[in-house]
């Protein structure tokens, strides 16, 4: 899986970035069956997915990943959507900053 989106800038340069992330997971048994293994691949991970995985790293729950490892996807699609749901604001903040400099009072005398 993989994100790839356009991240807005602002000022009078009007040149975006890219942040792209990606992620493999595979998750097998053991050959004596009693534990799975989970491996997880991640290409250019958000800082706030490399927080989740360290608090889940940390926490006495941390084998709950082995039986269920789509966890760690919804870990990554949570970041995902923080970095998105973020810069939607920050365009939406860019548009009214705008509106309002191009917006002139209409006086009637």
């Amino acid at each position: 899986m993989h994100l790839l989106v356009t991240l807005p800038s602002g000022g009078l340069v009007n040149k975006s970035a890219w942040a792209r992330s990606g992620l493999i997971l595979k998750w097998a048994q053991t050959s004596t069956g009693d534990r799975n293994r989970v491996t997880l691949i991640c290409f250019e991970p958000l800082p706030t997915f490399w927080s989740a995985i360290n608090r889940i790293y940390k926490s006495n729950d941390w084998e709950d990943i082995l039986t269920d490892p789509y966890l760690l996807v919804s870990m990554a699609f949570e970041a995902w959507y923080q970095l998105v749901d973020d810069n939607a604001w920050e365009v939406l903040d860019l548009a009214r900053e705008s509106e309002k400099a191009s917006w002139t009072p209409i006086v009637l005398q």
